[in-house]
């Protein structure tokens, strides 16, 4: 998996390559949030015929995952992991563990599922 920054990178790519959406990234002295994507660059022929589904799938995680519809993005997870030939797993694991901590402690009113990148930290907004 190659992690892509920007609409930009991904206007070239996403007609031959499996493009995914991941975060939302805030950066230092940047106004506007850039938003980071995967490409994945090869899936078993077999795994082919469901390519629609699991992007769906994907799609639909992170809209619910902004949407703090934390049971579907656990139940997506679950369905997606192992998936992409593991690519992701990585990233859904990370997902999953955020979830967790927001079903035991809601975010806050003004978060946006933005991940602000500082020098020293990631946090969540």
């Amino acid at each position: 998996m190659n992690i892509i920054l920007g609409e930009e990178t991904v206007q070239g790519i996403n007609d031959r390559y499996v493009v995914l959406e991941l975060d939302r990234l805030q950066f230092p002295n940047n106004p506007e949030p850039v938003t980071a994507y995967c490409m994945v660059e090869s899936m078993p022929l077999d795994d082919i015929v469901l390519l629609e589904r699991w992007r769906e799938l994907h799609n639909n995680l992170i809209k619910n995952y902004r949407l703090r519809n934390w049971n579907f993005c656990e139940d997506a997870i679950e369905h997606l992991k192992g998936h992409w030939r593991g690519e992701l797993d990585s990233f859904y694991d990370i997902l999953l563990d955020r979830v967790a901590k927001y079903q035991i402690e809601e975010p806050k009113d003004d978060w946006s599922g933005v991940i602000v990148v500082d020098a020293d930290t990631l946090t969540t907004n």
